[in-house]
């Protein structure tokens, strides 16, 4: 072999050995291959939220290979949680895999129901808040969890508030509250240790003899509030009465005046139902409005002098 020929074999050796420790060197997971996140690498969404993926780019050389790229995903986005949305390429020397972290978040509050949300009582009387109860859309029932202060003090007339609130196991709270007014203990008056108790809140009348509860009713109070608060008693009863006014002029079996002439306790058998929101739109005039059957058992056993409270 001459020395040409020689120098040709080697320089050829050299380009072998040269190609064959390039390709040793290269790590193919990466050129000539790039795959990149759309967006970011963390996406958080509201449950029940629609999840759209922003997928990825993905270029071999100068080509986009974005359509070739496989997306598995295990979003749901019915339920709180952390979720993966894997991309993968696969193709000859290249193996490539991302990640994307997508968040669920439960951004809806617990139901919480309250069966009153206005109590009034007496003084050194006992609250009774009612059934309480709270449901959430992914723990449920959640009762048991209710918080709120059992331990109000009732021994002073005023305006308390009870806060009840409850939270899920995602950290959403929902809070209401429930207003206690304590009046003072009420008046009684006339032989029989009796009176007349009218809560404007409740529509509700409650007649007593001798601590006794006697008759329960609803009422119709004055439309919005009208009829006077405080401690009254009774002045006058009479039947068969027409009451008049600048625009009325209706005729009642039963009257029991207890401020003037102006106020009292009648039947109106112009009603046909009683009790309830009645009394915010179409109340009465300022007079205690019942049912003439009710009326008729309180004016036969009322007395003159009664005490007649009235309550918000």
């Amino acid at each position: 072999m001459n020395k040409k020929r020689l120098i040709i074999l080697m320089v050829f050796l050299i380009i072998v050995i040269g190609i064959l420790l390039c390709i040793y060197l290269i790590d193919f997971n990466t050129f000539p291959f790039d795959m990149k996140l759309n967006g970011e690498s963390i996406t958080k969404i509201n449950i029940n939220d629609e999840y759209k993926d922003e997928g990825v780019k993905a270029k071999l050389l100068w080509m986009d290979v974005s359509d070739e790229v496989k997306v598995t995903s295990n979003v749901n986005s019915d339920v709180p949680g952390n979720y993966t949305v894997k991309y993968s390429y696969k193709k000859s020397f290249i193996n490539k895999e991302l990640e994307r972290e997508v968040i669920v978040i439960d951004n809806i509050p617990p139901e919480l129901n309250l069966a009153k949300e206005k109590v009034t009582i007496y003084t050194d009387g006992t609250i009774k808040v009612g059934k309480i109860t709270a449901t959430d859309n992914i723990d449920g029932d959640l009762t048991k969890s209710v918080v709120y202060d059992k331990n109000i003090s009732t021994k002073k007339a005023g305006k308390y508030k009870i806060d009840v609130s409850v939270k899920d196991s995602s950290g959403n709270e929902t809070v209401k509250s429930i207003t206690v007014i304590v009046k003072d203990k009420p008046v009684y008056n006339g032989s029989n240790n009796a009176r007349i108790d009218v809560f404007i809140s409740e529509q509700k009348l409650y007649y007593y003899e001798n601590n006794k509860l006697i008759l329960t009713s609803d009422v119709v109070t004055g439309i919005k509030n009208g009829t006077p608060t405080g401690h009254y008693k009774v002045l006058s009863k009479k039947a068969d009465v027409w009451l008049q006014g600048s625009d009325f002029l209706d005729h009642v079996d039963y009257w029991i005046a207890f401020i003037g002439r102006l106020y009292g306790i009648h039947d109106a058998s112009w009603r046909d139902k009683f009790g309830g929101n009645i009394y915010i739109k179409d109340g009465s005039h300022g007079c205690v409005n019942m049912p003439t059957d009710n009326m008729e058992k309180l004016y036969k056993r009322v007395e003159i002098g009664t005490a007649v409270n009235i309550y918000d």
